[in-house]
């Protein structure tokens, strides 16, 4: 179909019209190329996204069957342990009371 389009114009000799064809064709599979190449883009960054969130799971330890918890024994109640975190959060060699001294 495209070689009679092609053979029509060129018996016409509208060769702007002709150009304008090809270039439209190009640019449509460049379009499709690109899409193509999204497409596959997406499924790549999905799967190691996929491996990400197993990572994670596996490092928590619920893959294994058991929750592994990131501190979670040493601090019980929402009172408990302040006073280690606030030495971490107090820079060294300052007063608390602010004189500076």
């Amino acid at each position: 179909m495209s070689a009679e389009i092609v053979r029509s114009v060129i018996e016409r000799g509208d060769l702007a019209h002709l150009a304008l064809f090809l270039w439209a064709v190009a640019a449509s599979l460049l379009g499709l190329l690109l899409l193509r190449e999204l497409t596959a883009s997406n499924r790549r960054f999905s799967e190691f996204v996929q491996e990400l969130a197993r990572l994670n799971r596996l490092l928590s330890g619920q893959e294994t069957g058991r929750a592994r918890s990131w501190g979670g024994d040493r601090c019980d109640s929402a009172h408990e342990g302040h006073e280690d975190r606030d030495q971490l959060l107090r820079p060294s060699g300052s007063d608390v009371s602010g004189n500076g001294g």
